[in-house]
């Protein structure tokens, strides 16, 4: 329950501050340029509470937080007042009208920077690059990675975390026809390796590309030393207890953590003999782990978690932070590449090259702004950096409804020298509301299938 509540208001946070920052963007340059803003509503549909401001504008939050508009003189087909018509949205020039249109995703965008900006003042910290196993005979093996390399590069960009790596990745993949790393041998020397592009834009079920590649992160080996204790959980049940050490499972012995754990994953249902130090002594305990079902994944637990090692992990670790304006230089790169992504992305999905099944719906959103939410501040915040470009670019593309097709609009106005006729406008706005209502039903689609596995 508490996990759904935090999910939801997560969601609800997203939604109020990318769409408040949208909506805020038109009604700032409506009023800079002259035009009379009627309403300002966060959210669509029955109002929840309004208020008239001194300023004229009627302040609205309403029922569903999926959008937000604002409604100017001139929009519609009411009467304009002959001492309001200078103030009319439709009399507006056609410069005006498309900087008060683009504004809204412009400040998407520049909300992005702005808290990517944050982002890279404050920093990060993640783990080294160093890969650990390679499946055999996969496409990492056939390039000849090996345990102990480091990735160092991707394309022209450094990696200095696994994060980096990852998303270095996906962007070239996407944005290039040519996947290339420099590597750092375990004996230094530095080469260059290739990977298959075609492995990474395909769609895999638990989306872990590195494990398509067959390629996995270097952890230091984790004793098994149990920390917190879940209640009424077989190991509990069984009498075990938090700096419990275990020795071996049924007379094998087991040192580290990893091997522990794929031997209770391997063994649903089934009675284990745990040989255990506990404050000097050894003792037998019996566990049967239990299978549970966790984000729609069929998994084995005992119910306890390991003791803090964070000391294991601190010499592969690191921190990468810039000054403030290399921070702000790094921001808008930053946006323009995950711009540029999206966009080669939509490309690559109407070709058929990339999946649709990259696709997120609504449900997909609630669930990663509930995720980073329970993981932080600052993976909160990066997510919302990125949704709100993704915002932006998606309102400028060309199809009716969108900002980018009322930009599409007054392009047509300034090359033919008249607006489009009444009748046009309307079968182009069916048109837009189809697109939209085709790719929600599709997004929904991928939801369905993505949760239902």
């Amino acid at each position: 329950m508490i996990t759904f509540i935090t999910y939801f208001f997560a969601f609800l946070l997203t939604l109020l501050i990318l769409v408040s920052i949208h909506e805020f963007g038109h009604f700032w340059v409506a009023r800079k340029m002259g035009v009379k803003v009627l309403r300002f509503s966060i959210g669509m549909g029955k109002p929840l509470w309004t208020k008239k401001g001194k300023d004229g504008v009627e302040y609205v939050f309403a029922m569903l937080p999926l959008g937000g508009y604002v409604k100017m003189l001139g929009e519609g087909d009411e009467e304009v007042a002959k001492d309001e018509k200078h103030q009319a949205f439709n009399q507006a020039s056609i410069k005006a009208r498309a900087a008060i249109v683009i504004a809204g995703p412009l400040f998407n965008l520049i909300l992005a920077v702005v808290l990517l900006w944050g982002l890279n003042i404050v920093g990060s910290t993640g783990l080294m690059p160093l890969i650990g196993q390679v499946t055999p005979h996969s496409d990492a093996d056939k390039a000849g990675f090996l345990s102990g390399d480091e990735i160092i590069q991707v394309g022209d960009k450094e990696t200095p975390t696994w994060q980096n790596v990852i998303y270095q990745m996906v962007s070239t993949s996407i944005n290039s026809d040519h996947l290339e790393l420099q590597v750092r041998q375990k004996d230094g020397n530095l080469v260059s390796k290739n990977l298959p592009i075609a492995t990474i834009l395909k769609y895999e079920k638990d989306k872990n590309i590195l494990k398509s590649l067959g390629l996995s992160r270097y952890l230091p080996p984790v004793p098994i030393i149990l920390g917190r204790i879940i209640p009424n959980k077989p190991a509990d049940l069984a009498g075990l207890k938090k700096g419990d050490k275990v020795l071996s499972v049924d007379g094998k012995a087991v040192q580290y953590w990893k091997e522990w754990s794929q031997l209770v994953q391997a063994s649903p249902n089934k009675k284990l003999t745990f040989k255990i130090e506990r404050d000097g002594f050894i003792l037998t305990k019996k566990v049967t782990p239990i299978t549970l079902t966790e984000n729609n994944k069929t998994v084995v637990r005992i119910g306890v978690y390991g003791a803090d090692h964070t000391d294991l992990y601190a010499p592969y670790l690191r921190k990468t932070q810039y000054d403030t304006l290399d921070a702000l230089q790094l921001a808008f790169t930053q946006t323009g590449e995950n711009a540029l992504l999206i966009i080669n992305g939509i490309k690559k999905m109407i070709t058929g090259e990339l999946s649709y099944m990259n696709m997120g719906g609504p449900a997909t959103i609630v669930q990663m702004a509930g995720k980073t939410a329970t993981y932080g501040l600052l993976s909160f915040i990066s997510f919302l950096a990125l949704l709100s470009v993704n915002l932006g670019v998606i309102n400028l593309l060309p199809i009716p409804i969108l900002d980018g097709g009322h930009l599409l609009y007054l392009t047509i106005e300034g090359i033919k020298g008249s607006p489009l006729s009444e009748k046009n406008m309307a079968q182009a706005q069916i048109l837009g509301m189809i697109m939209l209502a085709s790719l929600m039903t599709l997004a929904i689609y991928v939801d369905f299938v993505r949760f239902l596995g």
